[in-house]
């Protein structure tokens, strides 16, 4: 999630992107990690290095992402039957 408006936007409980940039935040089944929006940079040029950690970080969770088999699917109901087409006469 880049920028401090999508952390807000998503996570509305969540700190400031100054304290959330970086972690790992996991909401129901989906994980967030935020971090600064690369335009940050060019009013900040001192968050560019910060920006490259975060995305080394992101690099980092997805390639253990990737390594971790996925969760077996929930199982399901059977399908209700399909709904029998009627004519028009």
């Amino acid at each position: 999630m880049l920028g401090r408006h999508a952390l807000q936007r998503l996570l509305p409980d969540s700190p400031g992107i100054s304290r959330a940039h970086g972690t790992l935040v996991r909401q129901g089944r989906r994980t967030y990690m935020p971090c600064y929006h690369p335009a940050a940079t060019l009013y900040n040029g001192s968050l560019l290095g910060v920006l490259r950690q975060d995305f080394q970080r992101l690099r980092a969770h997805l390639d253990q992402a990737a390594a971790t088999p996925p969760p077996a699917p929930l199982a399901t109901a059977d399908p209700a039957p399909p709904n029998e087409q009627l004519g028009l006469f």
